[in-house]
């Protein structure tokens, strides 16, 4: 549990606690009794674990307004036998090809990092499966007030999936050069609508609106489907993905 609200290691936990004068078993007895269990045990405990915490949180005023949370793709490197049960594989990284591939989807605001679900990711998931999976978990915990994705996750299935959702989204826009011609007469903070794929049939593109920060002599580009030119909430917008 430590480990988990922390966002550290099962090690960086027994350091800390030992720190703080608790008497824990060490990391490797942990981390050998945990790899006793197959992973369906480890899901099970992990979600009562999850449960038990946010019953805690609830006593004390949390989880009582919406909250910010995001979805994010990891790698850790792999470098066993390539034929290893979950293991997919990546760009060269680390000194390796192969790597075990996860999802998750995290409340990220400052001084709250917890995470609400976690799926393994292999070559025959889909993205929006794994979208929908993570964020129909998290809705368990939490009232989910704003989606904070990568640009790994820009296009216009991730938008349509989203708004079937009806779950509120912000992520950068990939720049191109209709993008940049578009942005060309904007002010300093301002929303403005884009189309994807306008050159292709109606059924392939959507409309959706452009968050222009062009602060500071540097452009960031997200996209939404928060409607409407509200500064404040741009700009509330923009302040939350920094700390993503």
């Amino acid at each position: 549990m430590y480990a988990s609200v922390s966002g550290v290691t099962v090690t960086a936990a027994v350091k800390k606690l030992k720190r703080k004068g608790y008497e824990v078993y060490s990391n490797r007895k942990i981390l050998g009794t945990i790899g006793d269990f197959n992973s369906e045990i480890i899901n099970d405990f992990t979600e009562e674990t999850r449960k038990a915490i946010f019953r805690v949180a609830r006593r004390f005023g949390f989880c009582k307004r919406k909250t910010i949370v995001s979805i994010d793709f990891h790698d850790k490197p792999f470098y066993g036998k390539k034929d290893t049960e979950g293991t997919v594989g990546t760009k060269r990284k680390l000194g390796t090809n192969f790597a075990y591939s996860y999802a998750t989807i995290c409340i990220c605001e400052e001084g709250i990092r917890f995470n609400l679900a976690t799926v393994s990711v292999t070559k025959l998931k889909l993205r929006k499966s794994i979208i929908r999976y993570l964020i129909s978990e998290a809705r368990k915990y939490v009232s989910i007030g704003l989606v904070l994705l990568d640009k790994g996750f820009n296009g216009v299935e991730t938008s349509r999936l989203l708004d079937e959702l009806r779950t509120k989204y912000a992520m950068p826009l990939i720049n191109n050069k209709k993008i940049e011609r578009v942005c060309m007469t904007s002010r300093k903070l301002t929303v403005m609508p884009y189309t994807y794929y306008e050159n292709r049939p109606r059924e392939y593109q959507k409309d959706i609106l452009v968050m222009v920060d062009n602060r500071n002599k540097k452009k960031h580009l997200f996209t939404t489907n928060i409607k409407g030119d509200r500064r404040a909430v741009l700009s509330a917008i923009i302040s939350a993905y920094r700390k993503r």
